[in-house]
């Protein structure tokens, strides 16, 4: 694992991880905050982009959000990635949204609490 510096912030990938999860008594995270800043700020790719994409999502599992989208047909946020299990959660998530890295925009996955979300989540 990297002990790499961001380009833009003061602090390696390694502290990133417990700042992104640490993010989530402030607000939503989306996934745009995680893939496209491991690989502009860090300069991670390849099997390490894999690895800390997951280490970034289990963070947040691990501290209660839960995977959302928002719907404009609903007009709520809908959870996604239903597995009661994290791994199975993480393992879904990085096959799905990994391979689109450099698609990965504001209005893709995003990662929430449920009392931050709950009034507006369409179940």
């Amino acid at each position: 694992m990297s002990r790499q510096t961001s380009k833009h912030f003061d602090y390696t990938v390694e502290e990133s991880v417990k700042k992104i999860a640490n993010e989530l008594e402030r607000d939503l995270v989306g996934l745009w905050q995680i893939i496209p800043v491991l690989i502009e700020s860090f300069g991670i790719d390849g099997r390490q982009l894999e690895e800390y994409t997951q280490r970034h999502i289990q963070a947040l599992l691990a501290n209660g959000a839960i995977p959302v989208k928002y719907d404009p047909k609903k007009q709520g946020w809908v959870e996604v990635y239903r597995y009661t299990d994290i791994r199975k959660r993480v393992d879904a998530i990085v096959a799905d949204w990994l391979p689109k890295s450099k698609q990965i925009h504001f209005d893709s996955l995003w990662f929430g609490l449920p009392e931050m979300i709950k009034e507006e989540i369409v179940r």
